[in-house]
């Protein structure tokens, strides 16, 4: 355990996740201690709070690990904006305030008070660390016991507008039948065992928060960790949701899966169910779409031959192509484009990043694909996600209805299986994708 508190900065934080839990009777324990000693019962859903503490304790074990504050909403709007259908019970705004409130006045945490922004709808949320006198409440918590709870409602419908927002729906027969089918998937996940084998010291210490919230951990200090240690590094069960954009006609993804969330050399590691896994891709996939959608080909790879085989050219490519797709006009596309170069740290490629300068790129994508430039800059990238996401949910769906089912984990325009059925996911992804075009996908 660690007992030195770290140098928090507060710029520097993680949202808290609401999502943990565990059922370990210390820890659970000491939730039930530490809500007696707060004070905060009101003998009305105290319960709730209790179940709160536990997931607060997990929380701050976290911290301690990952050196982050951790930032948390004090706002009553931030709460009542949530619908009940989305909302976990033990995210209320009487519940966090109770709590929060009463650790700092007990001097159980750092507290950094969250500001309101002039002028913006959101501000700073507060941010808080556990100090000395909190420790003995979670000596006998550890990263191994918590579990991922499912989602409270796996269908998901935002609000387009910045910032997103969950909204309310009537159900209807394709929500009723997608919600169906997602839960058969995270069930199914439920049900695997997924790891990730011989990652190696050095890919651990490059991917560190990712292991110390998604895996279960050996039972030692993450610096006495050896080789050994890594050869066979169970994940967690995450779950997943399909993410709609402001009407059911729009986006539909499925997020949540800690697959999605790390790199490609870790995903090559990942194991089924003791099976090595290969990961197919959709080649270029949106804009293959939009070709196709206008009954046109696109020949090999989109951003070959822009890129001259430069890998780092081929995602600024890839990356300008996306936002040439999703934005709804090319000032919008400039300043994503100029975001992500400056995110990356590639500005010593460029010459400058003003409008003038980048458009020299946007002009070269282009004229590679005159035959959709049509489609640019039309806001095209969310109905291109519920093409996608539908053809994903077909997938997921081939393979659950086995006779024995079999998990794949899905990474939007790509899929990870269990390596004996390549084959076959090939022939499916083929299959789903000429159902809805009349032709055939690369797939890599």
């Amino acid at each position: 355990m660690k007992t030195i508190l770290p140098n928090y900065d507060p710029k520097v934080s993680h949202p808290f996740n609401f999502k943990i839990s565990t059922t370990k009777d210390s820890t659970l324990q000491a939730a039930e201690n530490l809500f007696q000693l707060l004070g905060v019962s009101t003998g009305k859903k105290d319960y709730l709070k209790k179940r709160f503490i536990a997931t607060l304790l997990l929380n701050l074990k976290l911290s301690l690990y990952n050196e982050h504050m951790i930032a948390i909403s004090l706002r009553p709007a931030h709460y009542a904006k949530q619908h009940n259908r989305y909302r976990p019970a033990i995210k209320t705004y009487d519940t966090v305030k109770k709590v929060i409130h009463a650790l700092a006045d007990q001097g159980l945490i750092q507290f950094v008070r969250g500001i309101k922004l002039t002028g913006y709808e959101t501000g700073v949320n507060t941010k808080i660390a556990p100090a000395e006198k909190i420790l003995p409440y979670i000596l006998d918590s550890h990263l191994k016991e918590f579990s991922f709870t499912p989602p409270a409602e796996p269908i998901v419908l935002r609000t387009r507008d910045i910032p997103k927002s969950e909204i309310d729906y009537a159900e209807t027969l394709d929500t009723k039948e997608w919600r169906k089918d997602i839960n058969s998937f995270n069930e199914l996940r439920a049900d695997s065992k997924i790891t990730i084998n011989n990652v190696g010291l050095g890919l651990f210490r490059e991917n560190r928060n990712f292991f110390i919230t998604n895996a279960h951990m050996p039972e030692k200090e993450l610096r006495d960790l050896t080789a050994e240690d890594l050869s066979v590094i169970p994940l967690k069960t995450t779950f997943l949701k399909r993410v709609f954009c402001g009407d059911f006609t729009k986006g539909g993804r499925f997020y949540g899966g800690s697959e999605q969330r790390i790199p490609e050399e870790l995903r090559k590691l990942i194991q089924i169910n003791g099976e090595p896994v290969v990961e197919l891709d959709y080649s270029s996939y949106h804009i293959r779409m939009l070709y196709n959608l206008r009954n046109k080909d696109l020949k090999g790879n989109a951003y070959e031959s822009l890129s001259g085989g430069d890998p780092v050219w081929y995602d600024i490519y890839k990356q300008l192509a996306l936002r040439c797709i999703n934005c709804c006009e090319i000032k919008k596309t400039m300043k994503s484009i100029r975001y992500y170069i400056n995110k990356a740290q590639l500005q010593k490629l460029f010459p400058d990043l003003k409008d003038t300068t980048l458009s020299v790129y946007v002009d070269k994508l282009l004229k590679k694909h005159s035959k959709i430039k049509e489609d640019f800059f039309k806001d095209n990238g969310v109905n291109l996600q519920f093409i996608d996401s539908k053809i994903t949910n077909n997938i997921l769906k081939h393979f659950y209805n086995k006779p024995e089912p079999v998990l794949v984990l899905p990474i939007h325009d790509s899929f990870i299986i269990a390596a004996g059925y390549k084959d076959e996911l090939k022939e499916v992804m083929e299959q789903e994708y000429f159902k809805v075009f009349k032709k055939y996908p690369e797939i890599k």
